[in-house]
Protein backbone atom coordinates (compact mmCIF):
# COMPACT_ATOMS: atom_id res chain seq x y z
CA UNK A 1 0.00 0.00 0.00
CA UNK A 2 1.12 3.53 -0.81
CA UNK A 3 0.34 6.56 1.34
CA UNK A 4 -0.40 9.87 -0.38
CA UNK A 5 -0.96 13.18 1.36
CA UNK A 6 -2.84 16.30 0.31
CA UNK A 7 -2.74 18.97 2.98
CA UNK A 8 -4.32 17.41 6.08
CA UNK A 9 -5.80 14.45 4.18
CA UNK A 10 -4.10 11.09 3.80
CA UNK A 11 -4.95 8.33 1.36
CA UNK A 12 -3.74 4.75 1.59
CA UNK A 13 -4.12 3.07 -1.78
CA UNK A 14 -2.58 0.55 -4.17
CA UNK A 15 0.59 1.27 -6.13
CA UNK A 16 -1.30 1.38 -9.44
CA UNK A 17 -3.91 3.82 -8.14
CA UNK A 18 -1.28 6.09 -6.60
CA UNK A 19 0.72 6.08 -9.83
CA UNK A 20 -2.42 6.93 -11.83
CA UNK A 21 -3.28 9.85 -9.54
CA UNK A 22 0.24 11.26 -9.66
CA UNK A 23 0.45 10.76 -13.44
CA UNK A 24 -2.82 12.58 -14.10
CA UNK A 25 -1.84 15.46 -11.82
CA UNK A 26 1.55 15.87 -13.50
CA UNK A 27 -0.12 15.84 -16.94
CA UNK A 28 -2.53 18.56 -15.84
CA UNK A 29 0.22 20.57 -14.19
CA UNK A 30 -1.44 20.69 -10.78
CA UNK A 31 -0.18 19.77 -7.36
CA UNK A 32 -2.46 17.93 -4.99
CA UNK A 33 -1.70 14.43 -3.84
CA UNK A 34 1.95 13.76 -3.20
CA UNK A 35 4.19 11.23 -1.55
CA UNK A 36 5.31 12.03 2.00
CA UNK A 37 9.02 12.68 2.56
CA UNK A 38 9.49 9.41 4.44
CA UNK A 39 7.75 7.31 1.76
CA UNK A 40 9.59 4.25 0.44
CA UNK A 41 8.38 5.27 -3.06
CA UNK A 42 9.44 7.92 -5.60
CA UNK A 43 7.50 9.28 -8.55
CA UNK A 44 10.12 9.60 -11.31
CA UNK A 45 9.51 9.94 -15.06
CA UNK A 46 5.76 9.37 -14.61
CA UNK A 47 6.33 6.08 -12.81
CA UNK A 48 6.02 5.09 -9.18
CA UNK A 49 9.17 3.24 -8.14
CA UNK A 50 10.22 1.77 -4.84
CA UNK A 51 13.37 3.33 -3.42
CA UNK A 52 16.26 0.96 -2.88
CA UNK A 53 17.02 0.14 0.72
CA UNK A 54 20.63 1.30 1.01
CA UNK A 55 20.97 0.20 4.61
CA UNK A 56 21.09 -3.46 3.54
CA UNK A 57 23.73 -2.81 0.86
CA UNK A 58 26.40 -1.52 3.18
CA UNK A 59 29.22 -3.93 3.75
CA UNK A 60 31.38 -4.19 6.77
CA UNK A 61 33.86 -1.35 7.09
CA UNK A 62 37.47 -2.18 6.49
CA UNK A 63 39.99 -1.82 9.22
CA UNK A 64 42.79 0.61 8.60
CA UNK A 65 45.69 -1.17 6.94
CA UNK A 66 43.62 -4.17 5.93
CA UNK A 67 43.92 -4.57 2.16
CA UNK A 68 41.92 -7.83 2.06
CA UNK A 69 43.45 -8.76 -1.25
CA UNK A 70 42.40 -5.57 -3.05
CA UNK A 71 46.00 -4.70 -3.89
CA UNK A 72 49.00 -6.94 -4.43
CA UNK A 73 51.47 -7.05 -1.57
CA UNK A 74 54.36 -6.46 -3.94
CA UNK A 75 55.70 -7.19 -7.39
CA UNK A 76 56.21 -10.84 -8.16
CA UNK A 77 59.89 -11.81 -8.42
CA UNK A 78 59.96 -14.02 -11.49
CA UNK A 79 63.32 -14.41 -13.28
CA UNK A 80 62.77 -13.87 -16.98
CA UNK A 81 66.33 -14.12 -18.20
CA UNK A 82 66.22 -10.75 -19.97
CA UNK A 83 67.96 -8.80 -17.19
CA UNK A 84 71.74 -8.58 -17.85
CA UNK A 85 72.40 -8.35 -14.10
CA UNK A 86 70.77 -11.71 -13.43
CA UNK A 87 72.06 -15.00 -14.77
Amino acid sequence: MVVLICGEQTLETTEQHAQSLLYIQSGMGIKGWQLPDDSPYDFVDNALIKRPNKKDCRGKGKRKGDTSGDEPSGEAQVPRGDDPGQE
